[in-house]
């Protein structure tokens, strides 16, 4: 995989949130400062348009960050797109009407190389129809998908590393392909990486 140490950005495990200290004759410009930093962020933030991908939308942790982080960038001003992998069909009615996604009809068979190039095909169509900022991909098939799909000098892809993926250890010759095959298409499409823990980063920048 893409070397991680400037790529991938997460929380370290031993952080430790502080309680603020007692009220000072500092803390009313500090609560100031604060908030121009926010309001400063919400601006460079309105107007942007994201592009969420994600293999597909049945309950789960990962469906449940997605719609998290959508609904905290539309609070900030930006416009966010979900598209999935697989048919309309196969989509929980918890987020058919919340997302209104984008479907790519995709089985999955990501070794079949003709319903592969399909759905890149189909990605590539909605990424230049939307003219996204940013392409965010969530879980393992949809990260090679975009990474596809994705013109480096274009597009911008973001894959959220939500797991620690055993066959990214595995010695199995199906395995180490997989890898090989992943770390030419991330690095192709010049994929940033966005962990959500310390162990997964760990996991994804190791292999």
């Amino acid at each position: 995989m893409i070397p991680c140490e400037s790529q991938t950005q997460t929380m370290p495990s031993d952080a430790t949130i502080v309680a603020a200290p007692a009220a000072s004759a500092q803390a009313p410009e500090c609560a100031r400062r604060a908030g121009r930093d926010v309001d400063l962020n919400r601006r460079r933030l309105q107007g942007l348009r994201v592009l969420h991908v994600i293999d597909r939308l049945a309950i789960g942790g990962t469906q449940n960050l997605l719609v998290r982080t959508v609904s905290e960038l539309e609070r900030q001003g930006v416009e966010s797109h979900v598209c999935v992998l697989t048919s309309r069909e196969k989509i929980d009615n918890e987020y058919r009407e919340p997302l209104q996604p984008i479907c790519l009809d995709f089985s999955g068979e990501y070794r079949n190389p003709w319903l592969l190039g399909r759905c890149v095909t189909r990605l590539r169509r909605v990424i230049a129809d939307l003219q996204p900022d940013l392409v965010h991909s969530y879980l393992w098939v949809s990260d090679f998908v975009t990474s596809l799909a994705c013109r480096r000098e274009a597009d911008v892809h973001v894959s959220h590393i939500v797991d620690r993926r055993d066959w990214q250890a595995s010695e199995r010759l199906v395995h180490r392909l997989r890898r090989w095959v992943s770390r030419r298409a991330f690095g192709r499409a010049g994929t940033r990486f966005i962990a959500v823990s310390q162990a997964a980063k760990d996991v994804a920048c190791e292999h």
